[in-house]
């Protein structure tokens, strides 16, 4: 297994937040998030500042010495900064997204939680646990056809085929080139997850074998999951 990208990784932070009793002028916030994180673009107007809707800053900078990178063996190696392509605040929690791994933007999170309360006295609800949901999409060169791992899959092809023989425009082949893992619907499930997809890559040769892959799990983890399909 090969990773040629990392698409795009996100963490979702779901806790509720609230402003201090003596309130916070937005203005102040704003110019303190940006001046840490160096977002090239942040909020301008006061509709832009709705927790409601999310308050969204865009392309910063983090630098911690605990980031990481995946190489395309899927070994870890260390970092020192990263780019955060979006960063959003809500009243019901944070979100952050980028071109890195789901891990490093728990990171950032965990500084921007940290230094907040610091900076603002933020108050964060303690008697709530605190919820993760992650997203990692990885464009991956898997070592043999994903078809061939899928007998259900190969036999839905084949009934596909023979019917689709019968048709005007005569013989088709076709086979298994994705799926997809889902827990929406399942009454159950207290919180839903983002779903689990593997599905060929438009733009490669078929024999290259490359697929793209999003995912529910921490980058790591999806990495370790794919060298053991």
């Amino acid at each position: 297994m090969k990773i040629i990208s990392i698409i795009n990784a996100q963490t979702v932070r779901l806790r509720p937040i609230n402003l201090p009793m003596r309130g916070a002028y937005l203005g102040d916030v704003i110019k303190a998030v940006q001046a840490r994180y160096e977002f090239l673009q942040v909020p301008q107007r006061l509709e832009e500042c709705d927790p409601i809707k999310g308050v969204t800053f865009l392309h910063g900078k983090f630098v911690n010495e605990k980031l990481i990178q995946i190489n395309e063996s899927g070994k870890v190696e260390s970092i020192d900064q990263m780019v955060i392509d979006k960063f959003q605040f809500f009243s019901n929690g944070l979100q952050a997204e980028g071109q890195t791994t789901a891990e490093n933007l728990s990171l950032f999170l965990d500084d921007i939680t940290e230094w907040g309360v610091e900076e603002f006295k933020y108050r964060i609800h303690d008697i709530i646990p605190v919820e993760n949901v992650y997203l990692t999409q990885l464009e991956v060169q898997l070592g043999e056809n994903l078809a061939w791992k899928f007998e259900l899959g190969e036999k839905i092809s084949k009934k596909i085929e023979q019917m689709i023989g019968t048709y005007e425009y005569g013989k088709v082949s076709s086979e298994v080139s994705g799926f997809t893992i889902t827990n929406e619907g399942l009454e159950e499930q207290r919180l839903r997850t983002n779903p689990f997809s593997i599905e060929r890559r438009i733009g490669y040769p078929r024999s290259a074998n490359v697929f793209f892959v999003t995912s529910p799990l921490k980058t790591i983890d999806l990495v370790e999951l794919l060298k053991n399909l």
